[in-house]
């Protein structure tokens, strides 16, 4: 399992950075955002959600590379000075937000987008609606 995690790693790295690069050569200010989720190892819909995954990884590889791939997020954006919005971070991993294992209720949908609309007025002043 650890090579095989170290090389997703390591290809999704190199696609977070190509798309950075892409994004600054046309002058695009990219923006990373960390996959939000009830990827959580007690609740039960997760338990539910792995009688009808993938079988590639065991529960607890899964968790591991799923924290590893948002850690990495996290990394590529502090290193490349992008803006990170941290979903998996911010948005409460309950079933008011999120629904199953990643899909937003209505109540988690309207967070998020108030979420990623506070970071976008926040930081960059194009952003900023005039009164």
């Amino acid at each position: 399992f650890f090579a095989v995690k170290l090389n997703m790693l390591d290809h999704f790295k190199r696609s977070l950075i190509t798309f950075i690069f892409i994004c600054k050569i046309w002058d695009v200010k990219p923006i990373l955002m960390t996959h939000m989720g009830r990827v959580v190892k007690n609740d039960p819909i997760w338990k539910l959600s792995l009688g009808v995954a993938d079988k590639s990884f065991t529960e607890s590889q899964f968790l591991d590379l799923y924290k590893s791939i948002n850690q990495q997020m996290r990394e590529v954006a502090t290193d490349n000075m992008v803006l990170l919005i941290d979903l998996d971070f911010i948005v409460p991993k309950q079933s008011d937000f999120i629904y199953d294992i990643g899909h937003l209720h209505t109540e988690g949908s309207r967070f998020v987008g108030e979420t990623i609309a506070e970071s976008l007025t926040n930081n960059y002043e194009e952003f900023k609606l005039i009164n």
